[in-house]
């Protein structure tokens, strides 16, 4: 890097709990351009739940199904925490109801990550019960392409997080097709932070008619949710960190898992 590395303030990236509320805030809470996904569109997705005070359970983050019995996520989510504490809802368009819910056994989280500059953020949920697979809950297989992502590529991420950091979570899944850039290109964007190759970056395809309409990139609740290679409908990504929850100039940053296929593969083979 050529220049100093700067930590963006809290109030800058894409953190903390979800703002939880009464009602289906759904209509507002999107992400910019995107569309309402049906949960078979998208069966390899799932909400991470925690436990609040033993009464209801808040989601936090998004994550992805590899292995009936294994979620990927972002480390961000979990760091800190204890597997009591989780609870992991699959094959449900609706965060809050429906589908199947697993309790988490154990998780890792990679050796190296870190909190402020969210390097290596991925991490491993290992359940304690599989989930049954069908058309509601399939596990998505992990891209093998041995070169980075191009502008060429076209993705899809998933989520049902806020719009804006204050504001309610949608109620229903939703979707957002991206267009993959040049990390360089991120990297101009982000003057101030680090990026890599280990990273992934995307951008809303034809942002520009969406203007007037409700701003929306990644917020609190999507982190660690998947993003999809739509050539092949596989993952190469998870949700990651972003400059602001509706700030629609800048890319949205992900973990390029591609990059980190030998942490996963060595622990998946010990657990």
């Amino acid at each position: 890097m050529s220049n100093p590395l700067k930590i963006l303030p809290d109030s800058k990236l894409v953190i903390g709990l979800p703002v939880i509320c009464p009602r289906d805030s759904s209509n507002n809470a999107r992400f910019i351009g995107s569309q309402q996904s049906d949960i078979q569109k998208a069966p390899y997705q799932v909400a991470l739940l925690i436990n609040h005070w033993q009464k209801f359970q808040i989601l936090v983050c998004g994550g992805a199904i590899i292995r009936p019995n294994v979620v990927i996520t972002a480390a961000y989510c979990i760091h800190g925490t204890t597997s009591a504490k989780w609870r992991v809802r699959a094959g449900s368009a609706n965060y809050n109801s429906g589908g199947q819910i697993a309790n988490v056994k154990t998780y890792i989280e990679h050796s190296e990550f870190d909190k402020l500059i969210r390097v290596n953020d991925v991490a491993l949920l290992f359940l304690s019960s599989p989930f049954s697979l069908g058309t509601n809950v399939k596990a998505i297989n992990i891209s093998m392409y041995t070169s980075d992502m191009t502008s060429s590529n076209n993705a899809t991420a998933t989520g049902w997080g806020s719009p804006q950091v204050d504001k309610c979570l949608t109620r229903n899944l939703r979707e957002l097709t991206l267009k993959i850039i040049d990390i360089k290109n991120c990297s101009a964007s982000y003057p101030d932070k680090f990026t890599s190759n280990n990273m992934i970056c995307g951008k809303r395809l034809n942002s520009a008619k969406y203007l007037f309409e409700n701003r929306r990139t990644i917020c609190r609740g999507d982190i660690g949710g998947p993003l999809r290679e739509n050539e092949n409908n596989t993952l190469i990504g998870i949700i990651s960190w972003g400059n602001g929850c509706a700030n629609i100039n800048n890319p949205i940053v992900f973990t390029n898992v591609m990059k980190y296929m030998d942490w996963i593969n060595s622990n998946l083979s010990v657990n």
